[in-house]
């Protein structure tokens, strides 16, 4: 059910955050949808908001890049133990587009660097709990 948590994910994001500041969605998925996830994808880069698809192990790259804003912001691996390899790719594509979308970048950033890399590293302990249950 991809398309529904991008659909649920975009609602929350789009009723908080920042005004001014890139909105992004990073999917880290290790399968396939059940669902569509064109349109809601669709939907959602329309209304400006950057869209990062990470597949780990039975991933669909064909799905990966119809979510994603773009290829550079694809990024794969084999197991979910590989995922730090991938963290810089990730988040120097995500920084990238927010430069060139003028934002005053500097400080937002860092900041957003930090928060992404807390997450990732959150979100690697808890893969790796649910991989050992």
């Amino acid at each position: 059910m991809t398309g529904e948590a991008l659909t649920r994910v975009y609602r929350d994001l789009a009723n908080g955050g920042r005004k001014g500041v890139q909105k992004v969605i990073i999917l880290v998925t290790d399968g396939q949808a059940s669902d569509n996830v064109q349109i809601p994808s669709q939907n959602i880069k329309s209304n400006n908001v950057l869209i990062s698809a990470v597949g780990v192990a039975n991933y669909n790259l064909d799905q990966l890049n119809e979510i994603a804003t773009g290829s550079k912001f694809v990024a794969t691996v084999k197991q979910f133990d590989a995922m730090n390899s991938i963290r810089d790719k990730v988040l120097k594509a995500v920084c990238q587009a927010q430069q060139k979308r003028g934002q005053d970048t500097d400080q937002e950033i860092n900041n957003g660097l930090q928060y992404l890399k807390r997450m990732l590293g959150a979100l690697e302990d808890e893969l790796e709990q649910e991989t050992r249950k």
